[in-house]
């Protein structure tokens, strides 16, 4: 009997549902903001649903999904889409999150986004367009797959993709070790970092204050120039 493959693609129609509840599912169980807050995994679906079915609609070939075999579950996901689409779906999306756990995570991962596009024009000397920029929202690989090498060869595929395409810069916003490294391993830099005790919201409240530190103190910004 022959031994199942894993299967690489991008994100489309045909696999976007259990690609979302997959990655939704591992990110309410080891992001630590998601823990936190006390996000579920069906908030998450909700809340993310718009960004996977905007990346399909614009034919973004940037977003990885594994299957183990054709047909088989998804075993990991990784969501990359382009600064542009991005700036195109904030403000009516922001507007329409109703679930409080989400708006106080996505306040903070944006803090880093606005650091990140006031500084890269600054490091490289000039403006870059924001549809050659792009932006890793989530990297999860399912925890009965894990130590298979699936995450370096998503991110692997994903770099040769966003070349071939002409971006200038990728750029995510990570709270694990591991997926910092890889970065790093795949010519990635650190810029800066929200240390979540210091975040303060619009509001100016402190959301993450009293948060176990063992769950991650803080969410690195990773930037990866592509067009050295």
């Amino acid at each position: 009997m022959a031994a199942v493959e894993y299967v690489y693609e991008a994100l489309n129609a045909d696999n976007l549902e259990p690609a979302l509840r997959a990655c939704a599912d591992v990110f309410a169980k080891d992001e630590p903001l998601a823990v936190h807050v006390g996000s579920t995994t069906s908030e998450i679906v909700d809340f993310t649903r718009p960004i996977y079915e905007m990346i399909v609609k614009n034919d973004c070939k940037l977003s990885q999904v594994v299957r183990f075999g054709v047909e088989g579950p998804v075993a990991a996901v990784m969501i990359v889409y382009n600064q542009e689409q991005l700036n195109q779906l904030d403000e009516a999306y922001l507007a329409s999150v109703t679930s409080d756990s989400a708006a106080v995570v996505s306040g903070c991962l944006h803090s880093l986004e606005e650091i990140f596009l006031k500084m890269l024009p600054e490091k490289l000397g000039r403006d870059v367009p924001l549809s050659k920029v792009a932006y890793c929202m989530m990297r999860s690989v399912t925890p009965e797959h894990r130590g298979k090498g699936l995450a370096k060869v998503m991110h692997e595929r994903m770099l040769n993709t966003a070349r071939t395409e002409d971006y200038v810069a990728l750029y995510s916003k990570t709270t694990n070790v591991r997926s910092k490294s890889l970065v790093q391993r795949q010519g990635g830099m650190e810029w800066d970092c929200v240390k979540y005790g210091e975040y303060t919201d619009e509001k100016g409240n402190k959301p993450f204050a009293n948060m176990d530190m063992k769950l991650g103190n803080a969410a690195t910004l990773m930037v990866t120039i592509l067009d050295t």
